[in-house]
């Protein structure tokens, strides 16, 4: 069938130049600007009025806090939590190509449904005609249980998530609460129960990735520790994350204080969680109507991460941190320093906003990883920064950043430079080694390095390329495979490839192997 022109919507391929045209590559050509552009319509929908009040004023949840800056919209993961956002930016790109164009038919293959709408409502806006070609949409087999609960009604399934989070973490509850209220500590690190150190585990002792060798560093200086558990195969559940907290408070003999986010469930935050969700839910229809206005064509594709951040699963996430939070800083005694992994997910503005209210000293938060370009997360229109309207988006006092390349990219987006402060990159010390980690000397040209990645259909996604590309190869190879902590790899599942799947550090693993191979948003 005769296309005419073709725009590739997700390939980098153009085989005639003159009569098709890469979105993507349109996309990384004006990247400044179409980020730029991103930006500002969330900004916008921020903004936007009705009787003199704005969607963050509309949306003050409690005082002095508006529970916009927790939102799927403002949080931008286009990675993981908001693949739509993708979308938008190539759909802006390609509105910008269509310019000083004339098409009078615009035709669209793809099982997207969200984007047809979205592209329906750019044709009707540039008056030219449009019919969707709509493909098989592929859909993973869904259990049973699964299937009975998307037919709930949708404002249900959150009171379910709930309690079934209730249920599982409600061991946690009052551990190390103790120790946390009567700490003579004056330092507090925010982390993830997550990624620790398998050896120091069994040992009793506090060894994160995350951190290092900063905890040993500060053995002389005692410290607060408030963990997220994350379930991992070193803490499969909420029990054995219990007994480990309680192991570290009896090794440190208050040195070190450990509790989690979860020790502070009750009845009482249970309330609270409920009463600010029915808070939510009354404003949804009103305020979809509203943001729909002002994101036009882009509505369609935003529509989803709003309805989910004000009524659905992500709003009682969210809450339920929010609540956690104000106990958890309320109930801790006045500190100086708090320490935090800034990734701007949204229960990082909660921390924050009850960190202030609370102990109102220095809170720092530390971009503990690579920041790519396009992990918007980090990026917010500059407008944000110098809001003059109240309940503005909660910010730390300072931002630790451990890299020239990270500090650039902040500065350039408008961070206050200085708040920038530049400090150790603790996950990636071991390159301080004199050890050539390029050399190929006593390496076996067969062994390939294979890191995983946070997301079980990105690493399912590698791994399936893998299987496939080594049955097109005239050799037998041999694949060290490092998964990442939250998603495990079985060798099982790959039966035709010769894996040995190990958890040792990626330093080591790199002396053995000609080269690695990972998915583009992992920092390994």
């Amino acid at each position: 069938m005769d296309y005419g022109d073709v725009a590739f919507w997700q390939s980098y391929d153009s085989i005639d130049s003159h009569t098709n045209i890469s979105i993507p590559r349109l996309v990384e050509e004006d990247s400044e600007a179409l980020r730029s552009s991103y930006l500002s319509l969330i900004y916008d929908l921020g903004e936007t009025k009705i009787n003199k009040k704005r969607v963050i004023d509309i949306l003050e949840i409690c005082p002095g806090f508006s529970y916009w800056w927790m939102s799927l919209l403002v949080e931008k993961c286009n990675y993981a939590k908001s693949p739509q956002i993708d979308n938008v930016i190539k759909l802006m790109a390609f509105k910008d190509w269509l310019n000083n164009k004339r098409y009078n038919h615009i035709r669209l293959v793809s099982s997207n449904v969200q984007l047809a709408k979205a592209m329906q409502l750019l044709c009707t806006e540039l008056s030219v005609s449009f019919k969707w070609e709509q493909l098989e949409n592929k859909i993973d087999k869904i259990s049973i249980i699964r299937q009975i609960y998307n037919k709930l009604p949708f404002t249900v399934r959150p009171i379910l998530w709930l309690v079934r989070y209730l249920f599982f973490r409600w061991p946690l509850k009052g551990v190390g609460l103790d120790e946390w209220r009567k700490t003579p500590s004056k330092t507090t690190f925010v982390s993830y129960l997550f990624n620790l150190v398998p050896n120091a585990i069994e040992k009793g002792e506090f060894e994160s990735r995350y951190w290092t060798s900063l905890p040993n560093m500060l053995k002389h200086s005692t410290t607060n520790w408030l963990h997220l558990y994350v379930r991992s195969s070193e803490l499969p559940d909420a029990r054995t994350a219990r007994d480990i907290i309680k192991k570290f408070n009896k090794t440190y003999k208050g040195v070190q204080v450990h509790t989690t986010l979860d020790s502070f469930l009750s009845i009482e935050r249970i309330y609270v969680v409920l009463k600010y969700y029915y808070k939510l839910i009354r404003k949804q229809k009103f305020l979809q109507s509203l943001l729909e206005i002002t994101a036009g064509i882009y509505w369609p594709l935003l529509a989803k991460d709003c309805k989910d951040s004000i009524s659905g699963n992500t709003a009682i996430s969210n809450l339920l941190y929010l609540s956690l939070f104000e106990s958890a800083m309320s109930s801790l005694p006045c500190q100086e320093n708090g320490v935090y992994l800034q990734e701007n997910q949204g229960w990082e503005f909660a921390l924050i906003h009850y960190w202030h209210l609370n102990h109102g000293n220095k809170l720092i938060g530390w971009a503990h990883s690579t920041t790519r370009f396009w992990d918007l997360r980090y990026y917010f229109d500059p407008r944000v920064y110098n809001s003059n309207y109240g309940l503005n988006i909660p910010l730390p006092d300072y931002f630790a950043v451990s890299s020239k390349t990270t500090k650039t990219a902040f500065i350039d987006a408008g961070y206050q430079t200085h708040k920038i402060k530049e400090v150790e990159a603790l996950r990636y010390l071991y390159l301080n080694s004199n050890r050539e980690l390029n050399s190929n000397t006593k390496k076996s040209k067969n062994s390939i390095l294979i890191l995983g990645d946070y997301l079980r259909r990105n690493t399912d996604m590698l791994m399936g390329l893998v299987d496939e590309a080594e049955g097109l190869i005239n050799r037998k190879n041999n694949f060290i495979v490092k998964p990442h902590p939250a998603c495990p790899i079985l060798s099982d599942d790959y039966p035709e490839l010769d894996l040995i799947i190990t958890n040792n550090e990626i330093q080591s693993l790199l002396d053995q192997c000609v080269f690695a191979i990972s998915s583009s948003a992992t920092s390994a």
